[in-house]
């Protein structure tokens, strides 16, 4: 949802002679600009819970960068600085992943960004300038040294990436040299997940985990999840090594429960079936948990889009507070909610604040 624009009087000028010339004069309420909600995306929240471990996100590393720049990777240095890069206009892509090491002795940062959606984004080059200009504008002391920031696209959508790989690809074409020479280009690194087979995907440097999410990642936007079991069904063993396996497995079935088609959800009900001894009985009974509480959550959601809608036909347009209020209320909330507002003159009243 994009942010209002701030209102803007009529271009012209007004005669004071021929009525009021303000738009308060004339009754004109200014739009409030309103800030964008961050909203992530199952995707993301996968895509980052995955490879914000420094085990994955070293393996991200090392499948992306060239040969020559992974040779100077110092693999000890790999951490996660942030979740998520925020620029200065709160324009966020949920799935960054930030992640500083060493290269060739000095410090880099790399912004790894999800792109799942079914159309590929044409000006990605623009939109990974503006992050690391943020990034760059964020550094201290003024005077000091810049570090390299090397933004990292995983494309997960339906067709294959076709947008210019970097910002020169994005200017009107030149024959003139001196301007040519002029433009910068700021390249960004690619892993097209269309391009990529399961088995491709499997040789990669990812480690058994991040190989799984990037696998699923495909499988969801692609063929369906039904033809990459076989590839996933060696990686499930990876859960039982992990320190914190129960919860990162918890993880992988709520966001194939969240993802999939209905009818295609009993396919997790297979995924759990391929899991060793003693993890698929207790799997099971995660599965049914966590589907359940989905559908809680959607009802709960769907409840709460619709009194929102009954109080604005009511009381007009809802103060930002109470929007937020709504998307935090309990089902037993929103019924007492529902019940007032039958019988409300105000907003304070339906809502139990007065």
């Amino acid at each position: 949802m994009e942010d209002d624009a701030p209102w803007r009087p009529a271009t012209g000028t007004q005669n004071p002679t021929h009525g009021p010339s303000s738009a308060a004069e004339r009754g004109i309420r200014p739009r409030r600009t309103r800030t964008r909600r961050l909203t992530a995306s199952p995707h993301d929240i996968f895509f980052r819970a995955i490879f914000s471990r420094p085990d994955s996100a070293l393996g991200l590393l090392r499948t992306m960068l060239p040969e020559s720049l992974a040779a100077g990777l110092d693999a000890e240095s790999v951490r996660v600085i942030s979740p998520t890069h925020i620029d200065g206009s709160l324009r966020a892509s949920q799935s960054d992943v930030v992640v500083a090491a060493r290269l060739f002795g000095q410090e880099v940062q790399f912004v790894a960004i999800l792109e799942h959606r079914s159309s590929v984004e044409h000006r990605m080059a623009l939109r990974l300038l503006r992050y690391s200009g943020e990034t760059w504008a964020r550094e201290s002391p003024r005077r000091g040294a810049l570090p390299d920031v090397i933004p990292l696209v995983v494309y997960a959508g339906k067709r294959p990436w076709t947008a210019p790989r970097d910002l020169a690809g994005l200017l009107a074409p030149t024959d003139a040299p001196a301007l040519a020479a002029l433009r910068p280009r700021f390249s960004y690194l690619l892993a097209d997940l269309t391009q990529m087979s399961p088995a491709e995907l499997r040789a990669q440097t990812l480690g058994q985990l991040g190989a799984l999410a990037l696998l699923v990642l495909r499988a969801v936007q692609r063929d369906g999840l039904r033809s990459a079991l076989a590839d996933l069904t060696p990686l499930l063993a990876v859960f039982r090594h992990l320190h914190d396996g129960p919860a990162a497995l918890t993880l992988l079935l709520r966001y194939l429960l969240s993802v999939l088609p209905t009818e295609d959800q009993p396919l997790v009900h297979a995924v759990v079936a391929a899991l060793p001894e003693p993890e698929e009985e207790e799997s099971m009974k995660k599965v049914k948990t966590i589907a359940d509480a989905l559908r809680e959550e959607g009802d709960v959601h769907g409840r709460a889009s619709t009194i929102s809608k009954l109080l604005r036909l009511k009381f007009g347009l809802l103060p930002d507070a109470v929007t937020e209020r709504l998307a935090r209320a309990t089902a037993a909330e929103l019924d007492g909610i529902a019940e007032r507002l039958l019988f409300a003159d105000t907003l304070d009243a339906a809502l139990a604040t007065v």
